[in-house]
């Protein structure tokens, strides 16, 4: 079948196909959204927050030392949730592998009828028997990489909040100096 030419028949069998992915990814997104919130809530209600306050509205620099303050402060206690996260991952990761294996070897004990199966008989078993283990390694594959974004995310808007900040000292200088009758170049007065 060329990828060009779809008749009918082929249509019905994608749409049934992508039917039954989208089915089926309810409830391991479901699973992966519930992981993602416990681990990123105070985060998430914090950017809320600023983005309400100093990206829809002007900010005063009482919010924006503010917000400054609470977003380095919650950073710094994600990192050990990150953290966590990655050690989840690379525990579901041994676990699956060592499923698949534990599998793989039962399978070539287990041959029937005295025929040995072979390696890709092996594979497709192992791979079927390992797949629970291989899906929540998945889940939290990606929920550390959701938690990562988050997070660099995060790291990119206090840079920002911290340029705003500097931005406003540095025009509150100039105009002092200005109300003050001198006039300011680099960082001399004449």
């Amino acid at each position: 079948m060329s990828i060009l030419s779809i008749n009918e028949q082929d249509k019905m069998q994608i749409d049934f196909v992508a039917e039954q992915t989208e089915a089926n990814s309810v409830e391991y997104t479901g699973i992966s959204d519930k992981i993602i919130v416990a681990y990123s809530s105070d985060l998430d209600a914090l950017m809320d927050r600023i983005r309400t306050d100093c990206v829809e509205n002007e900010a005063s620099d009482k919010q924006l030392e503010n917000y400054t303050m609470e977003l380095s402060n919650t950073l710094y206690f994600i990192g050990q949730k990150l953290e966590t996260v990655g050690i989840k991952e690379d525990l579901t990761k041994m676990a699956a592998k060592e499923a698949y294996n534990n599998a793989y070897m039962d399978h070539m004990d287990a041959g029937t009828g005295g025929k040995k199966p072979t390696v890709a008989e092996l594979t497709a078993l192992a791979e079927d028997d390992s797949k629970y283990q291989t899906v929540i390694n998945s889940i939290y594959s990606r929920v550390y990489r959701q938690l990562k974004y988050k997070v660099d995310a995060a790291y990119e808007m206090l840079s920002s909040l911290r340029k705003i900040i500097s931005k406003r000292m540095q025009e509150n200088q100039l105009s002092m100096a200005r109300q003050n009758g001198g006039l300011v170049v680099g960082r001399d007065e004449f």
